[in-house]
């Protein structure tokens, strides 16, 4: 057992101290239920059923559903497999998200499905809820959607399913296709689908297109098999309290866009705008050749501006008014079928264009920014360079009447500057390779996107509203807590950096050993078991779930 001490003083509000403690850790399987092996993506989506205390895990590559119930004992807390599914592989192609939803007495369960290939329709299924060990998933409803149902999420009362379908860009018989991504909203009640497109208000209208670009949004397959509306991409969604509106990223297009499930009706795209490296207060570290041509941790104010480009998303209610929790990943497009990029090493592009001579070396220049990917589809001002990512995370305003509102509190640097403090020796690292360590993979992220954030939670602590974030790539766990003296606006407080597992080895080894800890976090939860609260991590490198809790380190003794 663990045990990680943190001191939270807030603005001369002082806390008892806080523990942030490792509870159970458990590698599922893959198909078959007795396959075990690094990297192979058995658990990457997940939903928790509060009422009969299971976690259900969705393992895409591996076709695979686990029910695990999160079981405590007062003092300690962990995951436990109960029953493994194969689900089918005869009509549909990989699972993408599981879903559970329960309003007394009615409980619902679903799945989506994607296409059995580019061209074919994916599939929401809904089951009766599992309420006992293993038991059997019978079909009530099989809806047919678009081709890639990327995301799943119910509004607190479960009359509503709110689904997001990204239109992946494929190749077929020769023909580039990009199909209209869509956002379908299903009464559960009657199972009747609202589909809602973006052709009709966007495409015709030039002005409009131009004003979402000079705002930051991306319109990045520009070319003649794309329109406009086909080169949006919905992804990741977050409801709010009264399930009026939601919130869906838009992460290739650098954009996110509102919903509203009472007149069924998108309300508008609201670009995320550019972050500028070259501010005084950020540093970025943007090689992985920066220390005599090799790896090292060098953080530096940069000519250079990224897109923010959100992934995970949470509704955040502070001081009775709503606010959006953005991931701000980042995502590079390579679609090798299509022979399209839209990015490439600053090294290997000709720079004749740039005025700046300093600039101009920098790119050049491996040691400095010739190794960061780069836009090679946006433009901008003279000398402007644009990369992936923000690196952080961002708090948006919600406003009733107009959308979306500003961003009222961004990250800047501190996932980058916190992770070269507490973990240099993984800083900006990756989970890629098997037959490599966590140290040899270190660094190997800074001319990508960095710490990748790409999962979160929101929680409380003792009425303290607490943000967790993780890392997609090095299993950085990252805690902050809102300040509850400034009622104003959110203002998150960094409290505590964590990353769980062994370093030495290679990662197979350390998968082998139960010692891979959470290598590319792809879900986070955080979940009241009998008042026991517990945040809970789903790893697609290591197929993992770990538990961990937050507890009053004067009120606790160790387990």
């Amino acid at each position: 057992m663990q045990w990680l001490l943190i001191t939270i003083s807030l603005f001369g509000l002082t806390l008892a101290e806080i523990v942030l403690q490792e509870h159970g850790y458990l590698q599922l399987s893959g198909r078959g239920g007795n396959k075990f092996q690094f990297g192979m993506n058995a658990a990457s989506e997940s939903s928790f059923d509060a009422r009969h205390r299971y976690l259900y895990v969705i393992g895409s590559e591996e076709r695979v559903l686990h029910q695990v119930r999160i079981n405590s004992n007062g003092s300690y807390m962990w995951p436990e497999l109960v029953h493994h599914y194969d689900l089918p592989d005869v009509d549909d192609g990989n699972p993408l998200d599981v879903e559970v939803c329960y309003d007394y007495p009615t409980g619902y369960f679903v799945i989506s499905f994607e296409g059995k290939d580019d061209a074919s329709s994916g599939h929401i299924n809904f089951y009766d809820l599992p309420i006992s060990d293993g038991a059997t998933l019978n079909l009530i409803k099989r809806i047919v959607v678009g081709s890639h149902p990327e995301n799943l999420k119910f509004t607190s009362d479960c009359k509503t399913l709110v689904v997001s379908d990204e239109g992946t860009p494929y190749m077929s018989d020769g023909v580039k296709i990009d199909p209209e991504g869509e956002i379908n909203i299903i009464d559960t009640a009657s199972f009747d689908r609202s589909t809602l497109g973006f052709s009709v208000r966007w495409n015709n209208d030039q002005n409009a297109q131009q004003d979402l670009i000079d705002r930051g949004y991306r319109f990045w397959m520009n070319d003649a098999i794309s329109t406009f509306s086909s080169n949006i991409e919905p992804e990741y969604i977050a409801i709010n309290n009264d399930g009026h509106k939601a919130y869906i990223t838009l992460q290739e297009n650098n954009a996110m866009c509102i919903v509203n499930l009472t007149s069924k009706s998108i309300m508008n795209i609201y670009p995320m705008g550019t972050k500028d490296w070259n501010s005084h207060v950020f540093s970025i570290d943007v090689s992985d050749r920066d220390v005599n041509n090799g790896k090292g941790i060098v953080m530096k104010r940069r000519k250079l501006k990224s897109f923010f480009q959100p992934d995970k998303i949470a509704h955040l209610k502070w001081n009775n008014l709503d606010y959006i929790v953005t991931t701000d990943e980042g995502r590079k497009s390579n679609i090798p079928a299509l022979s399209f990029t839209d990015n490439e090493r600053a090294a290997a592009l000709d720079w004749s264009h740039i005025s700046d001579p300093v600039l101009k070396t920098q790119l050049e220049n491996n040691a400095e920014m010739g190794r960061l990917h780069v836009s090679t589809v946006d433009s901008g001002a003279p000398n402007e360079v644009f990369a992936f990512g923000g690196r952080g995370f961002s708090i948006w305003e919600s406003l009733d009447a107009f959308g979306l509102g500003g961003r009222v509190y961004e990250s800047g640097d501190d996932f980058e500057v916190i992770g070269a403090q507490s973990y240099d020796r993984t800083f900006n690292g990756d989970s890629s390779t098997g037959t490599r360590t966590p140290v040899q993979e270190a660094d190997s992220r800074s001319p990508n996107m960095g710490p990748e954030i790409n999962s979160l939670a929101v929680g409380d602590f003792d009425g303290i509203t607490m943000l967790f974030f993780g890392s997609g790539r090095n299993g950085n766990i990252y805690v902050y807590a809102l300040n509850p003296a400034i009622t104003s606006y959110p203002t998150p407080i960094f409290q505590h950096v964590h990353r769980r597992g062994s370093l030495q080895s290679p990662w197979n080894t350390l998968y082998a050993q139960g010692l891979a800890g959470d290598a590319g976090i792809n879900d986070m939860s955080y979940v009241d078991v009998a008042g026991e609260r517990a945040l809970v991590v789903v790893s697609s490198r290591s197929s993992s779930v770990s538990l961990y809790k937050l507890v009053d380190g004067e009120k606790s003794n160790v387990p």
